[in-house]
């Protein structure tokens, strides 16, 4: 690397999945929020059972995976917590446990409610919970990260392997009609240019975009662009409406998570595609 060359603070943690997926299922878990009585338990297990029943399915976490409150934040009714802050920890380790000793977490990163403990302690409880899983701490990123996964065996490039990069963070601010969710997730686009798949927690809300761009290849003998396909994704959640939300009159969640298809395999021919059921 050049001394002049800058380092963008983004790391990308690549999965070499198996050979024989002709595709594979992402799922996004986010904003589970557990301590506050909304969390949907019931929702998430039956999420969470189905990447475990599925060999090509995986999950990866946008953050405010529990609730955390603590005093002064308007956004926490801390006097009616279900749970205190030790217990939800505890509570979120159980509930992920399953997916990560089965080799199916793709990676974390920070929400605004685990930052709370951050300021609050100087510790992420998402890094402690990398790490009291067994993960690789590279999974974890405070702020955002590029999960590359490389599955299947593409036959028209002499049996390589089909690679797919999705950059995920948290996200931020307090957009509440879709449109402007949806503007703020296709800007990470501007952050992290080439990437297949943008996932963006946060909103609460079940979302998807798609954008069909031309680019330049990198090639001196290339005589046209070449097409590129980019799927932009809001996670939803699992804590049902909350006291704060009808406070400030926002509009129900979106309890659930969508599945991302990532094709590699279509018949006996190779299929590079990106399909969202939300």
């Amino acid at each position: 690397m050049s001394k002049n060359e800058a380092v963008i603070p983004i790391p990308i943690v690549t999965h070499r999945l198996s050979s024989q997926f002709k595709s594979i299922y992402i799922i996004p878990l986010s904003d589970m929020q557990i301590g506050n009585p909304g969390f949907n338990e019931k929702a998430f297990i039956g999420y969470r059972d189905w990447i475990l029943e599925h060999e090509n399915a995986f999950a990866i976490f946008p953050g405010d995976n529990r609730e955390t409150p603590t005093m002064g934040n308007k956004a926490s009714d801390y006097w009616d917590m279900a749970l205190t802050p030790a217990q939800a920890d505890k509570k979120c380790t159980e509930l992920i446990r399953p997916l990560a000793d089965a080799g199916r977490c793709l990676g974390f990163v920070d929400g605004n409610h685990e930052y709370r403990a951050y300021v609050a302690t100087g510790e992420s409880p998402n890094k402690k919970m990398v790490e009291a899983l067994g993960l690789p701490i590279k999974l974890w990123n405070q702020d955002s990260i590029v999960i590359r996964v490389a599955f299947g065996t593409d036959i028209n490039k002499k049996g390589s392997r089909f690679v797919y990069n999705i950059y995920m963070t948290h996200g931020w601010g307090g957009a509440r009609r879709t449109g402007a969710q949806v503007n703020k997730t296709e800007e990470l686009a501007a952050v992290v240019t080439n990437a297949d798949v943008y996932v963006i927690g946060h909103e609460h809300t079940l979302y998807d975009s798609r954008w069909d761009s031309a680019f330049v290849p990198n090639s001196l003998s290339a005589k046209t662009c070449k097409k590129i396909r980019q799927v932009f994704v809001g996670a939803g959640t699992f804590c049902e409406y909350t006291k704060f939300q009808n406070r400030i009159q926002r509009r129900l969640p979106n309890i659930g998570a969508p599945r991302i298809r990532l094709e590699g395999v279509c018949g006996h021919k190779s299929h590079r595609d990106i399909h969202v059921s939300i």
